[in-house]
């Protein structure tokens, strides 16, 4: 109990932090300018609106302080090596969602590493999403050679088919396990 308490102290003192930034900066300049400008008195609906909004901002401020300590906490057990290695999974896994979300349905999305839609050497006309897919390839296929070398990820990449058969949604899924495997070792689970 004394414990539950002492966190709900150190929450309040945290979220008071954050919303005296806000109150004084928000409260003096609505008192400051609100009276010349509509020639009254500020309304209370307009103070409580402005208090919770301030309220709300102090609360995301104090948690993502506190989550960003938590995130450089648990970061701190990685190398240096890893911790290079997770930054660029998540941003091929994040690249990888994205190309997903703006081409939902594209062949060329959800087989990554098939070399069926390639366009030939000499093809004046290629689409966005190839254009973008083979962007992502490119960040990928290096990434993915080193994390050959540090965990026992993708054997298939030794196959003669380098991935064709890897569809977006497994690779996405093997990501997944991957940062889960670095950020485990990161906070030696």
């Amino acid at each position: 109990m004394i414990t539950f308490l002492s966190d709900v102290w150190s929450f309040v003192k945290a979220v008071g932090k954050e919303m005296k930034l806000f109150l004084g900066t928000l409260g003096i300049t609505l008192l400051r300018f609100w009276k010349p400008v509509f020639g009254r008195d500020l309304p209370n609906w307009i103070f409580w609106a402005a208090n919770g909004l301030a309220l709300l901002f102090a609360f995301f401020l104090a948690w993502r302080k506190e989550h960003r300590s938590a995130i450089d906490a648990k970061s701190a057990h990685l190398s240096r090596e890893e911790k290079v290695l997770l930054i660029r999974t998540h941003k091929v896994h994040e690249g990888l969602l994205e190309l997903m979300r703006r081409f939902p349905g594209s062949g060329v999305v959800l087989t990554p590493f098939s070399i069926s839609w390639r366009p030939n050497v000499g093809t004046m006309t290629v689409t966005d999403d190839i254009r973008q897919t083979i962007d992502w390839y490119n960040e990928a296929n290096p990434l993915i050679g080193e994390l050959q070398k540090h965990m026992n990820v993708f054997p298939e990449l030794t196959l003669q088919s380098r991935f064709a058969s890897i569809q977006a949604l497994e690779f996405l899924r093997r990501f997944d396990e991957i940062e889960a495997a670095l950020v485990r070792r990161a906070v030696q689970i």
